[in-house]
């Protein structure tokens, strides 16, 4: 069984559902220290019931696929949270092979479903939230990402090749022609490109596009500019 990640997967919620919070919204562990805790919060007027699962997280034709995996656990795989309290959990990297580059997966925690009578809209949303997990991180390694823009038959696609060994958070994108008018943009969290991967997200780009663009971003490794020198006319 393979998940295709693709945006957000914190729904919406009415006020009958109930609403939890983890802490840190990222997970990174070094080589030599192979475990995560994360602190799971009730913020609600009920009890929730939550489960935990790890999934291998790659990136497969610019996309990101999630793959069950054995080499990663959540301790506790589940829990009941009662109002207004709090749960420790650990993410523990088991396998006994070294990690020699870095290793990325997802904290996906889900509400589970209890009987419980139903709301007056007759509509109950239940929570799930995604955590970002890597292990063998190195603090001194650095992306190298590489960007191109393509006309695909489904539209334009920015494409971001990630040549060195770490990740790279990518958010606030905006997309500007020569002369600084804006074509297309991203505000807050547009995604990963991984280590040694390639990630795609699809664009509308406004009219007006020409031969050559600029890309502005912010990330966690910092600022980002790059010329998209691929762009052909619609």
């Amino acid at each position: 069984m393979m998940l295709l990640l693709g945006g957000a997967v914190t729904p919406a919620l009415p006020a009958a559902a109930a609403v939890f919070q983890i802490v840190p919204v990222v997970i990174e562990a070094p080589a030599d220290a192979p475990t995560g805790v994360v602190t799971l919060s009730n913020g609600s007027a009920e009890s929730v019931m939550l489960q935990l699962r790890i999934f291998r997280w790659s990136q497969v034709g610019g996309r990101d696929v999630l793959t069950p995996t054995s080499d990663v656990v959540a301790s506790p795989p589940a829990a009941k949270i009662e109002p207004g309290r709090q749960q420790v959990a650990r993410v523990v990297r088991i396998t006994k092979a070294p990690a020699t580059t870095e290793e990325a997966y997802r904290l996906i925690v889900d509400e589970i479903p209890v009987a419980k009578p139903a709301p007056a809209d007759g509509v109950r949303m239940l929570l799930r939230q995604s955590v970002p997990v890597f292990f063998g991180s190195n603090a001194k390694a650095a992306p190298r990402v590489e960007w191109r823009i393509e006309r695909t038959s489904g539209g334009w696609e920015l494409a971001a090749l990630n040549s060195g060994p770490r990740r790279q958070r990518i958010s606030d994108l905006e997309i500007r022609d020569e002369a600084g008018r804006l074509l297309d943009q991203r505000l807050g969290l547009v995604g990963y490109v991984l280590g040694n991967s390639e990630a795609r997200w699809t664009l509308n780009l406004k009219e007006g596009a020409t031969v050559s663009a600029k890309l502005i971003a912010a990330s966690d490794a910092g600022a980002v500019h790059a010329d998209l020198t691929s762009l052909p006319t619609p």
